[in-house]
């Protein structure tokens, strides 16, 4: 495994009972066995139980190993959670897919909108033609009427 040294900042400000809060936290969230852990340390049973329950301290140098057998960042470690600008990042993500999302609806929208616009000057060209038919007709029933009229003179 690889060894890789977490940010000073975060190594100083360490606290031993919450990296192994975290340790046994996320050794139960992932379902792995405190001598399955311990292999992954390369460490003995023993040991692995002695820094769960405390009575080990752990070295600033440890802490990346632990992460990275843990599959969690040193500073989640630290922590108990990701930084800011992990946070930030999902944030980020999230506006990016609401903007797309909003883009895509837009579009469609839009498209609705000309959809409608056509089908609205489409019935008023049909209502024009109807009404035009229904004056003719008009026209027509009053030529006819005259034309009775006349006949029954």
């Amino acid at each position: 495994m690889t060894q890789s040294l977490a940010p000073p900042i975060i190594l100083f400000a360490m606290d031993d009972s919450t990296i192994k809060d975290n340790l046994f936290r996320k050794r139960n969230e992932l379902g792995i066995s405190q001598r399955e852990m311990a292999n992954r340390l390369e460490i003995s049973l023993n040991a692995y139980r002695k820094l769960e329950m405390g009575k080990t301290r752990i070295l600033n140098e440890h802490v990346p190993l632990f992460a990275e057998v843990a599959g969690i960042s040193v500073a989640e470690l630290v922590n108990g959670f990701e930084p800011l600008r992990s946070v930030e990042a999902g944030l980020e993500d999230v506006k990016e897919r609401y903007e797309q999302k909003i883009r895509v609806l837009e579009t469609g929208y839009q498209q609705e909108l000309e959809n409608l616009k056509l089908e609205n000057v489409r019935l008023k060209d049909r209502l024009k033609d109807k009404e035009d038919i229904i004056a003719m007709n008009k026209k027509l029933i009053q030529r006819y009427e005259k034309e009775l009229k006349a006949l029954q003179k």
